[in-house]
């Protein structure tokens, strides 16, 4: 099962997604709140700086009917 990686993390809001293919992708806040998500993401690198504040992040990457979570620090 493939997995995929954040970096850098922590970050400033700029990261790149290491996972190949297109895949969807959602960013929530700790309280659950969606803050980015993009349904037709086929590029790796992610920019938010300065969109969303600092804080701890989770990245939930959809691929052929799977789903992958990570955790993202952005300072």
């Amino acid at each position: 099962e493939p997995e995929f990686n954040l970096f850098p993390n922590p970050s400033n809001g700029n990261f790149t997604v290491g996972i190949e293919g297109e895949f969807a992708i959602e960013m929530y806040a700790l309280d659950g709140k969606l803050v980015y998500a993009n349904s037709q993401q086929i590029t790796p690198q992610i920019s938010l700086s300065g969109t969303i504040p600092t804080g701890t992040y989770f990245v939930v990457i959809t691929q052929q009917n799977k789903v992958y979570n990570h955790k993202l620090v952005v300072r």
